[in-house]
């Protein structure tokens, strides 16, 4: 990520200010909100205002430990994470609850990776886009993040309750679909389509 876009700085700086968020009330609306489970390993959370401002607060922390420019960089691509009218972004976690990474866990992380992470809504399939990021992205989270680009159709297709929506994972050695998403997360999503950020 280059120099932050003026929207970027904005919301930066809108954050920046706010002190920890509690991380408690955090998972708490990660849990209700904006997590859908994939599986036994895999998990996407989706990305808004309130799951970055969690981010932006703590790489505040980490500017006596890193460069200047390497913290304005990753300060640049969370904020390039935030949703828009037809596109949301999650973080992408591999992990089994409860145990440590291991060897096996990475190269599972691997294959999702490489794989495929596709929302399916009624009869519309929005296929993930893996975000590239370097290492010092991912001092604060998960390895990768997705990006899922609607077009008009497939974003009336999630904003109509009556179609059934899921994720689905299809990586070597995991092929996994998500329960279809609760109402709580849906109307999440569907509100960071008309929200301005």
């Amino acid at each position: 990520m280059t120099a932050m876009t003026a929207e970027a700085m904005t919301f930066v700086e809108e954050f920046a200010d706010q002190g920890a968020v509690e991380s408690e009330l955090l998972y708490q609306y990660l849990d209700r909100y904006r997590k859908v489970p994939v599986g036994p390993s895999v998990s996407l959370a989706f990305e808004n205002a309130n799951t970055l401002a969690f981010r932006v607060t703590e790489v505040q922390k980490l500017r006596r430990v890193y460069p200047a420019a390497t913290v304005q960089r990753m300060l640049g691509f969370y904020a390039s994470l935030l949703p828009g009218p037809f596109r949301l972004c999650a973080a992408v976690s591999v992990r089994r609850p409860g145990r440590r990474p291991t060897a096996g866990l990475n190269t599972l992380g691997d294959a999702v990776t490489e794989g495929t992470i596709t929302f399916r809504i009624g009869g519309f399939a929005v296929v993930g886009e893996v975000m590239p990021t370097r290492a010092s992205d991912r001092t604060l989270g998960p390895a990768f993040w997705v990006s899922f680009n609607f077009d008009d159709a497939s974003r009336a297709a999630l904003e109509a309750f009556s179609n059934p929506a899921t994720i689905g994972v299809d990586a070597e050695g995991y092929d996994w679909e998500s329960e279809p998403l609760s109402y709580d997360v849906r109307r999440s999503l569907c509100e960071d389509f008309t929200r301005p950020y």
